[in-house]
């Protein structure tokens, strides 16, 4: 017996793009999570002097540069602080927090653009990818918590995020609270943007 297995070319693309989209969202996680360490450097006076990504190669300062073949570490970054300035807890806990800080406020202020300007078409699949980046920090701070890898599968076992708030004065289970209740929110408004505002199937990839 044959079997004919039959994919609409609209359905295909529509795969194609959305397999596209997620691909990208997690190499910008990525990228923004490895710059947010470098944040604090930078209001000092310093800068960061380089940003390594899955599987190993430099986007920044020489992008496509091997620099190993990892297939654990999704990436990691080096700051370069001020001569002569020695950090104190607080930064150094705001440089470990605002890797998975910085995609959370991006995933916040994406979706309050959505709700502002009420896009259509390519634009607002861009501002729902990057409304999404707030499963960074989710992932960061709730698998570490029970066992698991940052990214499920590779990654570190360090609450990244939840570390560089107790070090920054609050304590593990605020910090893990914020970071939940953060995340519940922009889930909220993504859902009931979503509810509101859904993409009309059939003119996704035009508009």
């Amino acid at each position: 017996m044959v079997i004919r297995v039959v994919i609409n070319r609209t359905t295909l693309k529509r795969f194609i793009f959305l397999f596209i989209g997620c691909v990208f969202a997690l190499y910008l996680s990525i990228i923004i999570h490895e710059f947010g360490h470098g944040i604090p450097a930078i209001l000092k006076g310093g800068g960061i002097s380089k940003i390594v990504i899955f599987p190993g190669y430099e986007v920044y300062p020489h992008f496509g540069k091997k620099e190993f073949f990892h297939l654990i570490q999704t990436g990691y970054s080096e700051s370069n602080w001020p001569i002569g300035y020695k950090p104190n807890d607080f930064d150094l806990g705001l440089e470990k927090f605002l890797g998975s800080g910085l995609t959370l406020i991006i995933s916040f202020v994406s979706v309050m653009l959505l709700w502002l300007l009420k896009p259509k078409g390519f634009l607002k699949f861009v501002l729902m990818i990057f409304s999404f980046l707030f499963l960074d920090i989710l992932s960061y701070s709730l698998f570490p918590s029970i066992g698991l890898p940052n990214r499920i599968f590779i990654g570190e076992i360090n609450a990244e995020p939840v570390e560089g708030l107790k070090m920054m004065g609050l304590s593990k289970a605020l910090a893990l609270s914020l970071i939940i209740a953060s995340v519940i929110l922009i889930v909220i408004l993504i859902w009931r943007f979503l509810k509101k505002f859904p993409f009309p199937k059939h003119r996704m990839l035009s508009e």
